[in-house]
C-alpha cells in the first residue's frame, strides 16, 4: 500500500512539475527574445546570476539543518558543513553535494536514521524550486538525476511518515527502498518511460529483487500522469521547438488515408522543367516554405527533385561566370546558347565552390539546365498507396521527399518529411 501511495502522489505531481517547468522555460525564452540585442551577454549573465542564487539558497537552507553525531559505519558521503568535528549536517548532505551523491545517500538501506523526514522536506522544497527555475538556463544542467532526486526525497518522506504512524507494523521496507520507488515513479511520470526507468533504478541500486515494487509504482504513476497531462516533458519540448521528429508508428487517424490525401499543396510555379529560365527559378525560390522542387519533363513525368541550395548555388555560379566574362571581354549579357553549351558537369563544379558570391545579374530569359541538378532516382509512391505504408518509409527508412504518381506514371504531387510531420501533429491536436 505504501508503494501505491507514493506512486499515486508522484504521478500527478510529476505532471504538475512538467507544466511549471514548461511555463518557466517559455517565460525565459520570451524574456531572452526581448533582450535579443544584448545577446549572448544576457544569457551568460543570467547563467552566472542563477548559479550564484543556487549556491546562496542551498547554503542558507543547509544552515537550517540540525547537526547529528556521526556513528560507526555511517556513509562517507555525509557533509559536515557548519557542524563541529564528529557531527554532520543532513540537509547539507543532500544539497551541498552532487545530485548523484544525494541519490546514492537516499538509496542506501543502512541509513534509516541518518536523514530525518524534516531534513528531507527542507531539501525537497529548496531543490525542487531551484530545479524548476533552472529550466531554460543556458548551462549543462540536465533533469534526469534531478528528477530522480526529487522523487527519492518524496518517497523517503512518505515512507518514514507511514512508518511513524504505524510503528508496530511488521514487514515494512527499508527507507532506501521507498526512495527507489519514489525515484522511479517521478522519473516515469516526467519522462514517460517505464521499463527503462525500472532497469535504470535497479542498476543504480544493484538489486533486481526490487523489480516488482518498481513495476507497480511505475504503472500507477504513469497512468495518473497521463490522465493529468497527455505528453511528457521531452515530447512537449520537441513540439515547442518544432523538432522534425516522426513517431515510429503512424497516428490512428491515418489508417484510412491514401497517399494522394497527404500530398502538399504544390503551386505551378514551384514545378520546374529540365531546362528552366532564370525567371522561373526565381519564382520557385520565392516559395520560402519549400526546400525541394520537383523537375518535370514533357508528359508530366517527374525525373527527380532538386534542392533550394543547389538552385541558389547555380544562380550564383552563373552570375559569377557572366561577371568574369564581362570583365575579360566586352560587357555583354549571357546568351542562352552559352548556358546551353556548358560542358557536362561544369555547373556542378561551380556549385561545389562555396566561396562564390552573387556578382552581376542574369537575364530573366536565360536558360539553366536544372535537369543536371536533380537527384535522378526519386522515391516513387502510387497515389492509391495506403498512408501507413508510406509512413514507414519516412519514419524508418529516413527518406525526406517522395514523388506521388498515378498508375501510368504521371506526376500527381509530392510528400515531404516536414509536411508529413505537420500532418501527424495536426491529427494529434484534433
Amino acid at each position: 500500500p505504501i508503494f501505491v501511495l507514493i506512486a499515486a502522489v508522484l504521478g500527478p505531481f510529476s505532471s504538475l512539475h512538467t507544466r511549471i517547468c514548461l511555463a518557466v522555460g517559455g517565460f525565459r525564452q520570451t524574456a531572452m527574445k526581448a533582450l535579443d540585442t544584448c545577446q549572448p551577454y544576457a544569457r551568460v549573465l543570467e547563467a552566472i546570476l542563477y548559479a550564484a542564487a543556487c549556491a546562496i539558497v542551498c547554503s542558507l537552507v543547509a544552515l537550517m539543518g540540525r547537526c547529528e553525531p556521526l556513528r560507526p559505519g555511517d556513509s562517507g558521503e555525509l557533509v559536515r558543513y557548519n557542524c563541529p568535528r564528529g557531527y554532520y549536517n543532513p540537509v547539507a548532505s543532500l544539497l551541498l553535494t552532487t545530485s548523484e551523491g544525494a541519490v546514492n545517500l537516499l538509496f542506501s538501506r543502512r541509513n534509516a536514521d541518518e536523514i530525518h523526514p524534516i531534513n528531507a522536506l527542507l531539501a525537497l522544497c529548496a531543490y525542487t524550486s531551484l530545479n524548476i527555475g533552472l529550466t531554460g538556463v543556458p548551462a549543462p544542467s540536465g533533469n534526469f538525476t534531478g528528477t530522480m532526486l526529487i522523487g527519492g526525497l518524496v518517497g523517503r518522506i512518505l515512507g518514514a511518515a507511514t512508518q511513524d504512524l504505524n510503528p508496530d507494523e511488521t514487514g515494512s521496507a527499508a527507507s532506501g527502498v521507498y526512495a527507489m520507488v519514489g525515484s522511479a515513479a517521478m522519473l516515469c511520470g516526467f519522462k514517460r518511460m517505464s521499463l527503462a526507468v525500472v532497469w535504470f533504478v535497479c542498476i543504480a541500486s544493484n538489486d533486481f529483487n526490487i523489480v516488482p515494487p518498481l513495476m507497480l509504482s511505475v504503472v500507477v504513476s504513469l497512468v495518473l500522469a497521463r490522465i493529468c497531462k497527455d505528453r511528457g516533458y521531452d515530447e512537449e519540448q520537441v513540439l515547442r521547438r518544432q523538432v522534425p521528429f516522426l513517431e515510429p508508428e503512424p497516428p490512428a487517424g491515418m489508417d484510412r488515408m491514401l497517399a494522394s490525401q497527404l500530398c502538399e499543396d504544390l503551386p505551378e510555379d514551384a514545378k520546374l522543367q529540365p531546362e528552366s529560365t532564370v525567371r522561373a527559378i526565381n519564382l520557385a525560390l520565392q516559395r520560402r516554405s519549400m526546400t525541394d522542387f520537383p523537375v518535370i519533363r514533357e508528359g508530366g513525368v517527374c525525373i527527380g527533385f532538386t534542392t533550394r541550395e543547389r538552385l541558389e548555388a547555380a544562380l550564383r555560379a552563373c552570375a559569377q561566370r557572366e561577371s568574369e566574362g564581362s570583365r575579360a571581354e566586352a560587357s555583354s549579357p549571357v546568351a542562352e546558347d552559352d548556358l546551353r553549351d556548358c560542358e557536362e558537369g561544369e555547373i556542378e563544379c561551380l556549385i561545389s565552390d562555396d566561396s562564390t558570391n552573387p556578382v552581376g545579374t542574369l537575364p530573366p530569359h536565360a536558360a539553366l539546365l536544372v535537369g543536371r541538378l536533380v537527384d535522378p532516382v526519386p522515391y516513387t509512391i502510387l497515389e492509391e498507396m495506403p498512408a501507413p505504408r508510406l509512413y514507414a518509409l519516412f519514419a524508418r527508412a529516413g527518406i525526406t521527399t517522395a514523388c506521388v504518381v498515378s498508375d501510368s506514371g504521371i506526376f500527381r504531387g509530392m510528400i515531404t518529411r516536414n509536411g508529413l510531420i505537420k500532418a501527424t501533429r495536426d491529427m494529434g491536436e484534433a
